[in-house]
């Protein structure tokens, strides 16, 4: 928009009658500007606006407006180069009402030039009118030659036009208005932009300013404002004012009749920087003088400094700008502040006020009144009509504030009550918004403009967080225990937001009941909410549901009340049943106290209080951090009794002990009941968040406000929502509160939780391991007090000194609170006699001047408990308020009379402790009592609870407080400690005192507390309160809900009783029009029509589903269906006509929707469960129709069943790729159309799967059209026919005539639908026609939507690898893609064209390209992963590899030596080779090649097929091959004596082609071949070669190559002959050797193969060839020497993983033996993470067994799976007895407080174990209960030792003892399960067995571990007898043992 006049006039000029009509014409222009960018332009629109409608009003009253008739007309030529100037002619004006004075045109005028006189608005409308709107700009009088005098007026016209005076045409001119005013207005704001000063305005001047009638007024201030702001200062009058006092400079400046009164003042942001500070508008010189005096007192305090740079001016040119200086300055405002800081410890001197400033009310302060910034945002909420009420402007911030908002990372936040904690907390939401608002709508490079600064929001932008992207919700979450709280801070930032935007959004306060109606519509889960419900405000109670709702099996699923309800119930009204659920089920206080607490032993609880009891349950035994970390979420008793020992326990040890013995009791009660406590709840989300990923929302900030009022398992939880930990939390409290039932505990106990659990944890999960420390922030402390003043904080003060001298640990230490309000000291008052004090204060009770006596609603009279309420209520009635303490938190009184609290404390004279703190002060004198208690922590635990309380009760005060007690004994000691501080005033109550107690209150005042009090659920008080205002509807109200509240808290004892109250509540709600919480009540009493009936005609469309949920229960299911319909409940309106079988009805629905509301209804269906509801309704259809012979109904049903897999389909096809779930094992099978989870996930699984079954179902069309025949009377086509929508009738029983049911068929394309009668019941259709048209359309279909998921398959293939190191997710996706292309190439249905056969190979090729290198990977141990060995074995895996020799052979015509090694290594790893790809392959080979008369042996291998029975029967005249073995060197081979057997000879041309390729010198003429391939070949020969022995030595990757090829041949069976090897043996050594140490070549060989990098490459080489190397010694002692060679060649050493060659290096120093040798070896292949495989093929190798190998056995007959089970071995668990759980992680950690009770017996069991032997195995079963008994005690004996074993020569002991640990857990688990399960786990009890018996023989007995059992088991018999002694000692001290006997 133009700056300047000439832009306003081109405004006005272009408006149209629209839009000068257009109400809204302006309305929504400032929203689309974020308020930290908008220019004081955007303040233009009210400006316009207001001219608008100035214009608007004038043109409905044109026939009242002055005219006259022109003269002449004529272009302006005065102007050169202007257009749009008219000089005008007229010889006089006149009135259309006669009564006025003629009028006079003046500059500034607007006037309608027109042909014609107008009279109405409408004449302007009609057809054939010319008009135009003209403004005056200037006015001159000439005279004519006959004297007559004439006005000539230049005019402005919005566009040319032609002049023709000699047409004969009349014009006139009609005025409107004069808009110079507002054009003065326009050209200041303008002239402003470039704005110099920042200017804030207080509370006081924006509600002056509010008052201001005239618009025009309001446009004066203000443009004198944005002057001021500019640097214009008025030059001839002097408008400074010196104050008398502070030497201050105080500024008045005239606008009309007001003044502005402002001072320039100081601002800490970057720098010091002035500001101008705008205090008030006022009318007069008095009230002038009045503020001045004031403020004169608050600059009086200011230094000389500040008061200096306040008058320092800075001009440039004309212009004063606001002077800055740096923050190096410490620019200090006051001049006793800095003081304030060492008073920590002389809170009480009354002689020091330094930290406060003015004397006044609180609530009437100019020092806390709030100052705004003046912004153009600002400029239009003051120029609006908008309600304050409505809407919150953003208010400046304290320095302390400031600092905390802007702080980037997680944040503490600790301050007192009063203090700001919750502004912080909110201003840093809105902040976060704001920014979120910028940076979206790509803002975030504009600066602000001068006026406003915005500070706080340009710092913000510059440190946002990555949280904050663009086109991105930015997830907010807001949360905190109190309702009314969360509520008042949503209603806060929905006014700020208001603010911002211009629109309000908001619910009034009054229409606010209870929790269930705050969070109406959020859902219970945090899976994708709507956008909209952003930021969220929810308390805790709700997070905890949504968080519960987000996990699968929600909690309350294990309570009967919610299991026994029907699954589709549960799914229907689970918020209602869950509500009604929680009322009478949760354990809150409360019930604890009323229903728990008395029937506990009264001997244990007379010495505690119910609350603490609760507190010690909730906060610590199943709450605190230790019972986090315990495995049922629960401490230990003694690890609880043991808590009295660390952190200043107030509890001792003994009263541990009891509480322990409490909850004990209370648990079972819980459990007897069905119920639960919160705790419960809490515990039992931390174990499925263990178990379970979450899913819901990510949260990018968190805001936790009174986070005292959560236990530390509580706050735990948010660290699952939110990984942004660096930057992403805000905790906000003070632990001075914590006097919440069942919450303990201090702010650094929340940094050390947030530390550990928040911090850590995430590192972990992102593998960081930095270990440095300080990354969480410092607490930020806010120190300024905005509720009360200085002399309320300074008692509050006195207070926690107390609570930080006798409880260091139990209160967070802050600095002392300041005000700057100086206030009168609380009082001491002594009366007579109880009824003296109340008669004397409330006095007479009456009505004076329309207020109300006594006791006013802004005071309160505070007791400790109920009981003492009870009693002052029956005393006084309801002439004041009372409340207990715990009722007042979160409340604030202008005045408190805290009444008997230290006369009513439990701890009595215990009170008397205090005069110790006062000696260590020297408070103490003569006077004071010289003998008292020292402090005992035992005896006075009770103190800190009692301060806690005093604490909270004080700071209820704004203004007044006093104390009363009667009972001195009790209250002197805190009053002679207060009065040695001069911290209170004594006084007597006399009439006078009482008469200034007394503050009279209007009705509204009452009628404001009691809301008030009843959103704080305190009812009673309330209705009081209503009732002094004369409300009666807000009584009732409350009386209802009172009713309600008793009638949930009786439900569960006295149902009839409940019921009755509750019927009661509900009349009185429906009496005064509250339907919807009447029409709750009818639905916990079960009546549900009635509820439903209110809900539906009385409340509205918001509670449709309610109504529909009422009827449904009510099993009014007609009723229920249609509410639901109407509501566009698609799933409950579906599930309503399923249970009530009304299928046509559901039917109808369907349809209207998706004709009607498509857009709704497909968004409803992609969610799982309406998707599922509408296949099941769809399933009951057909069949219902069926059994009624309902044809053309089930053909329809059909029909939509069979597209709904296809919709599936495509919503997993248009999912985001990173919404996959990705799976790292096989699925089941894909075919099965039973497999309904696939309809609730989004999966490369679930996307095959609906591929599959839509495929399927259209290949079984095809093959259905293929078979159709006109004189085919079978009727199982009938489903494919319907399918299409069409019925096959039988002529005259013989011939079929195909009709079409229904119209709108796609798949027919040749005939005119046009044709089709559209009223007809069924089109004849011609089967021919039918045929090739449904064969051609799903032939495009199938084709179209295979491409789709191929593409899609690609994508989440290239997704794979760039997001998951998974090779099993990368080679699946590429197995699946070869699967779904092959398929369509060979389909034999499908009408292929060149781009679609183009677009399928492309995607073959994709797959045979890549596969190869995943399955035998450079790094060869990723493919033998556990999961990779499953894909591995699917037959599309063995496809996919002979796919891609088939692409070899088509490449080329003859195979090269590389592609013949990768053809080998493909059928090596496979293992399967078909007959056809056999022929090709073979004639593809080159006639002399070793190559192909090795691949040739190898095919012929493969397909030979071995006789029946050949593994169980051994052939007559073969044997397991025969072999002598030296001492120490391992078999020696002898020659073969005749013909070689088969696999003999394949080793050979195995051996021959190898050699080949190595020897015709390999660094030249074998790059042809890769590295990598030539090494698996290597392996794959070893390996072969080692099964000759009868055993083999392995590693397990190498194990799992031979496995997958021999999977079914396990035994090497040869002619009875001995073989040698020794060539082909000295071969693997030389070539390992030359590889090994001739790095250079080895290089220039990877380099020929790859392009990537070489050191990878090379690296892994070497690793893999050091393990052959390994393998050559240990199977055939050759080799050892180039071991210890290679590891003092460090450019070998440093490529191995450094852990495996630490231990490798421990083989040179033991030469003697192989066998010594495979412990190292093993150890050191198990740290690579491939460890030693020691397989027996029936051949003894014992004395290889070891600790760290897996040992096989491949004699015995087990299957496939249970080798893999034993090559990848499980954390074993097992179930003790007596219900603990073991694993071998934990048994490892085990504690010798353990140590089993009968020693001698399990040491007979140990010595006496027998291993199971196969001829035993028919009675194992029998026996396995006592096995399994006997072989728990065994490990928890072992477990015992191996605590015991430390020593540094004990280590290979404690190995194998851990070793041990493992095999009987396995062991255990092999015996646990049925006789079915036990009898497939034989073969491995048996070999765990024989490695029992092998292991003890060789380790244990009995020298080696004989001696640690004795020592641990005189140890634990020393423990058994001073257990004894305490408990002798203990029955001397009365009969508590008795007492916990009885409990």
């Amino acid at each position: 928009m133009m700056e300047g006049s000439e832009s306003f006039t081109d405004t006005v000029l272009s408006w149209s009658l629209e839009d000068i009509c257009n109400e809204n014409l302006y309305k929504h222009q400032v929203e689309k500007i974020p308020e930290s960018v908008q220019q004081f332009g955007a303040c233009s629109y009210p400006l316009l606006d207001e001219t608008r409608a100035q214009l608007q009003s004038s043109m409905e009253s044109m026939h009242r407006a002055p005219f006259c008739q022109v003269n002449a007309i004529q272009e302006s030529k005065h102007y050169e180069g202007e257009t749009k100037l008219y000089d005008i002619e007229i010889d006089g004006w006149r009135n259309s009402d006669s009564g006025k004075e003629l009028h006079k045109p003046i500059q500034g005028d607007v006037f309608v030039l027109a042909d014609a006189k107008l009279e109405t608005i409408s004449d302007l409308r009609k057809l054939g009118k010319w008009w135009s709107l003209v403004i005056v700009t200037e006015v001159s009088t000439d005279k004519k030659e006959d004297d007559r005098t004439f006005l000539s007026l230049k005019v402005r016209a919005p566009k040319e036009f032609e002049v023709n005076n000699g047409n004969g045409t009349s014009l006139f001119l009609v005025f409107l208005a004069n808009i110079t005013p507002n054009l003065r207005i326009w050209n200041a704001m303008h002239m402003c932009i470039s704005s110099r000063w920042k200017v804030l305005f207080g509370d006081n001047f924006m509600k002056s300013f509010k008052k201001l009638k005239s618009f025009q007024k309001k446009m004066s201030v203000l443009n004198l404002l944005l002057k001021l702001s500019s640097g214009w200062r008025p030059k001839k009058r002097n408008v400074d004012t010196i104050c008398k006092i502070s030497s201050m400079t105080l500024k008045q400046f005239k606008v009309d009749d007001l003044y502005i009164v402002l001072t320039i003042d100081i601002e800490k942001d970057l720098k010091y920087m002035q500001v101008l500070r705008m205090w008030d508008l006022l009318p007069g010189l008095l009230d002038i003088q009045k503020l001045a005096d004031r403020l004169d007192c608050i600059f009086s305090r200011y230094t000389n400094l500040f008061v200096n740079l306040c008058r320092e001016k800075c001009l440039e040119g004309h212009l004063e700008v606001p002077a800055s200086w740096p923050l190096s300055l410490d620019v200090v405002r006051y001049k006793d502040l800095s003081s304030t800081k060492s008073m920590s410890n002389s809170v009480g001197d009354s002689s020091v006020n330094g930290s406060c400033v003015e004397n006044s009310k609180v609530n009437e302060s100019l020092l806390l009144m709030k100052f705004y910034s003046l912004s153009s945002g600002v400029v239009n909420f003051l120029l609006s009509d908008r309600e304050d009420s409505k809407v919150d402007l953003p208010f400046e911030v304290t320095d302390q504030e400031r600092e905390a908002v802007l702080y980037d990372r997680s944040t503490f936040i600790l301050g007192r009550s009063g203090t700001g904690k919750t502004t912080v907390l909110t201003t840093k939401l809105y902040q976060k918004e704001q920014q979120h608002l910028m940076v979206d709508e790509g803002f975030y490079d504009v600066e602000s403009n001068a006026v406003g600064h915005a500070g706080l929001h340009n710092k913000a932008v510059q440190s946002s967080s990555s949280a904050l992207n663009k086109g991105m919700v930015l997830h907010q979450l807001f949360v905190t225990v109190s309702p009314k709280l969360c509520f008042a801070v949503k209603q806060h930032f929905l006014r700020l937001k208001s603010f911002a935007s211009g629109r309000s959004s908001l619910v009034d306060m009054d229409d606010f009941d209870d929790e269930e109606a705050q969070f109406r519509g959020i859902p219970d889960s945090f899976c994708d909410i709507p956008p909209k419900f952003y930021p969220l405000f929810v308390t805790f109670h709700k997070f905890l549901m949504m968080l519960d709702g987000s996990l699968s099996n929600s909690y309350f699923e294990r309570f009967p009340d919610i299991a026994k309800l029907p699954q589709d119930r549960q799914r229907i009204s689970r918020a209602n049943v869950l509500q009604t659920f929680l009322t009478t089920k949760e354990v809150t206080y409360a019930r604890f106290s009323s229903s728990y607490w008395p029937h506990f032993d009264v001997q244990l609880t007379k010495k505690l209080d119910a609350s603490r009891v609760f507190t010690e349950i909730i906060s610590h035994i199943k709450g605190g951090l230790r019972a986090l970390e315990a495995g049922d979420g629960k401490l230990s008793q003694l690890d609880y009794v043991q808590m009295s020992e660390g952190r200043a326990s107030s509890l001792s040890q003994q009263k541990r002990e009891i509480i322990y013995d409490i909850f004990q009791v209370y648990e079972k009660m819980k459990m007897r009941n069905g119920e639960f406590d919160i705790a419960d709840f809490v515990n039992d989300i931390h174990h499925r968040l263990k178990c379970e990923k979450y899913k819901g929302d990510e949260i990018d900030f968190v805001y936790i406000d009174e986070v005292q009022d959560l236990a530390m398992s509580q706050i735990a939880l948010f660290k699952h929502i939110c990984s942004n930990v660096e930057e992403g939390f805000v905790f906000s409290g003070d632990t001075a509160q914590t006097i919440a039932r069942g919450i303990d505990f201090r702010f650094q106990d929340i940094r050390h939780l947030f530390y550990k659990k928040f911090v850590l944890e995430s590192r972990k999960k992102k593998h960081d391991n930095r270990k440095e420390k300080g990354q969480i922030s410092n607490i930020f402390q806010l120190t300024q007090n905005f509720r009360s003043h200085d002399g309320i904080l300074k008692l509050l003060q006195s207070i926690v000194e107390l609570i930080y001298h006798f409880f260091p640990l139990c209160i967070d230490v802050l600095e002392p609170e300041t005000s700057m309000i100086y206030g009168e000291a609380p009082i001491l008052l002594y009366s007579g006699n109880d009824e003296k004090l109340f008669k004397k204060i409330l006095g007479s009770s009456g009505i004076i001047a329309g207020n109300m006596g006594g006791f006013g609603a802004d005071q309160v009279i505070l007791v400790r408990d109920d009981c003492s309420r009870e009693e002052i209520s029956n005393s006084i009635g309801k002439q004041a308020l009372v409340l207990t303490i715990v009722e007042c938190k979160g409340l604030e009184f202008e005045d408190v009379l805290l009444y008997k609290f230290f006369g009513s404390s439990p701890l009595k004279n215990q009170w008397r402790v205090l005069y110790e703190f006062m000696q260590e002060q020297n408070l103490l004198d003569s006077t004071l009592p010289e003998r008292f208690p020292s402090f005992d922590d035992a005896k006075h635990s009770m103190l800190c609870s009692e301060l806690k309380q005093l604490y909270v009760a004080v700071s209820r005060t704004r203004q007044r407080l006093w104390i009363y007690e009667n009972v001195e004994e009790l209250s002197n000691p805190i009053f002679d400690y207060w009065k040695r501080q001069h911290l209170v005033q004594l006084r007597e109550l006399d009439d006078s005192l009482a008469q200034i107690m007394q503050v009279a209150s209007t009705s509204g005042d009452w009628r404001s507390r009691g809301i008030k009090l009843y959103h704080e659920h305190n009812y009673k008080m309330a209705r009081m309160c209503f009732h002094k205002a004369g409300d009666t509807f807000w009584e009732r109200r409350s009386e209802a809900a009172e009713l309600k509240v008793k009638a949930d808290h009786m439900r569960t004892s006295s149902h009839g009783e409940a019921n009755a109250l509750l019927r009661k509540a509900a009349s009185i709600f429906e009496a005064i029009g509250l339907f919807v919480p009447s029409a709750r009540c009818f639905y916990d009493l079960g009546e549900y029509e009635r509820a439903g009936t209110i809900y539906l005609y009385k409340c509205g469309e918001l509670e449709l589903e309610n109504a529909g949920e009422c009827f449904y229960l009510a099993e009014n299911y007609v009723l229920a269906a249609d509410v639901y319909a109407r509501g566009n409940f698609f799933f409950l309106s579906i599930s309503s006509c399923l249970r009530g079988n009304i299928f046509h009805r559901g039917l109808e629905y369907i349809k209207y929707w998706r004709q009607h509301a498509r857009d709704e209804y497909d968004l409803a269906r992609q969610a799982d469960e309406t998707h599922e509801m509408e296949l099941e309704f769809l399933e009951h259809c057909a069949f219902h129709y069926y059994e009624g012979k309902d044809d053309r109904s089930r053909m329809k049903v059909l029909r939509d069943g069979m597209l709904s897999t296809r919709k599936f389909l495509n919503a997993q096809i248009s999912s985001r790729t990173s919404k996959y779930l990705w799976e790292e094992k096989l699925p089941g099978d894909l075919k099965r159309p039973s497999n309904k989870k696939y309809e609730k996930q989004v999966s490369i699984d679930s996307l095959v799967y609906f591929w599959n079954s839509w495929k399927d179902t259209v290949v079984h069309l095809f093959e259905y059209l293929g078979s159709i025949d006109v004189n085919d009377y079978i009727s199982h086509g009938d489903f494919f026919l319907n399918y299409l929508g069409v019925w096959r009738h039988f002529h005259d029983g013989l011939n079929p005539l195909y009709l079409s049911l229904i119209y709108d068929i796609d798949w027919v394309r040749s005939i005119d639908k046009r044709s089709f009668p559209r009223n007809e019941e069924s089109i004849p259709i011609d089967v021919h026609r039918l045929v090739l048209d449904a064969q051609s359309y799903w032939s495009s279909e199938m084709l179209s939507l295979g491409i789709k998921v191929l593409e899609k398959l690609e994508v989440l293939y290239n997704f794979a690898i760039n997001n998951s190191d998974s090779v099993f997710c990368q080679s699946r996706s590429l197995i699946l893609i070869y699967e779904v292309a092959k398929y369509l190439l060979e389909s034999k249905f499908l009408k292929m064209t060149h781009y679609h056969a183009e677009t399928l190979h492309r995607f073959v090729t994709l797959s045979t390209e890549n596969f190869v290198s995943y399955i035998f990977p450079l790094d060869w141990m990723r493919s033998s992963r556990e999961d990779m060995i499953s894909l591995r074995q699917i037959d599309s895996c063995k496809c996919l590899l002979n796919q891609v020799i088939v692409e070899y052979i088509s490449s080329t015509n003859r195979l090269s030596s590389g592609q013949m090694g990768c053809i080998a290594m493909i059928i090596l790893g496979s293992g399967k080779l078909d007959n056809e790809l056999y022929e090709k392959l073979i004639k593809n080979l080159d006639c002399n090649s070793p190559w192909k008369k090795f691949i040739e042996d190898l095919c012929d291998s493969i397909q030979s097929e071995l006789p029946e029975g050949y593994n169980s029967e051994r052939p007559k005249n073969a044997t397991v091959l025969e072999y002598s073995v030296a001492p120490e060197r391992g078999p020696l081979l002898g020659n073969i004596s005749h013909q070689e057997p088969r696999e003999v000879s394949l080793l050979w041309k195995f051996h021959g082609a190898l050699f080949k390729t190595y020897s015709q010198n390999w660094s030249l003429h074998c790059y042809n071949i890769t590295p990598d391939c030539f090494l698996y070949l290597v392996d794959c020969l070893l390996i072969r070669i080692c099964c000759f022995q009868g055993y083999a030595i392995t590693t397990r990757s190498c194990f799992i190559e031979r496995l997958i090829y021999k999977e079914e041949h396990n035994q090497v069976i040869v002619d009875d002959v001995r073989i040698s090897f020794e060539c082909i043996l000295q071969f693997l050594t030389d070539v390992v050797r030359e590889f090994l140490f001739n790095k250079t070549d080895m290089i220039k060989w990877i380099k020929k193969c790859t392009n990537n990098s070489w050191k990878v490459y090379y690296s892994l080489l070497m690793q893999r060839l050091v393990f052959v190397l390994c393998l050559l010694y240990l199977n055939f002692g050759m080799g050892f020497d180039i071991l210890l060679d290679l590891l003092r060649r460090k450019y070998i050493t440093d490529q191995l993983p450094k852990e495996f060659c630490y231990v490798l290096r421990g083989i040179a120093s033991l030469r003697d033996s192989v066998s010594r040798h495979v412990d190292v070896l093993a150890r050191a292949f198990k740290k690579s993470g491939n460890p030693l495989v020691v397989a027996s093929f029936g051949i003894d190798c014992s004395r290889f067994f070891c600790s760290d190998a897996i040992i096989i056995n491949m004699k015995a007959n087990i299957c496939m799976a249970e080798i893999v089970r034993s090559l990848f071995p499980k954390h074993s668990m097992i179930r003790s007895s007596q219900g603990q759980t073991y694993t071998t992680e934990n048994l490892r950690h085990w504690n010798r407080n353990n140590f089993p009770v009968d020693f001698d017996p399990l040491w007979e069991i140990f010595k006496g174990f027998k291993p199971a032997k196969e001829r035993d195995q028919c009675n194992i079963f029998s026996d396995a209960s006592k096995i399994k008994l006997d072989v728990e005690k065994i490990i928890r004996l072992l477990a015992a030792a191996w605590s015991g074993l430390d020593d540094k020569e004990e280590r290979k002991l404690s190995r194998e003892v851990l070793s041990m640990l493992d095999e009987l857990v396995q062991l255990y688990a092999a015996l646990d399960g049925s006789e079915r399960e036990v009898g497939n786990n034989m073969a491995t009890v048996a070999e765990l067995s024989r490695r029992m018996q092998w292991r003890s023989q060789r380790f244990f007995w009995p020298e080696k571990i004989q001696p640690i059992f004795t020592e641990l088991y005189m140890e634990h018999n020393n423990k058994l007898a001073r257990k004894a002694h305490k408990a002798v000692a203990k029955s001397g001290h009365g009969n508590e043992a008795g007492n916990g006997d009885r409990l």
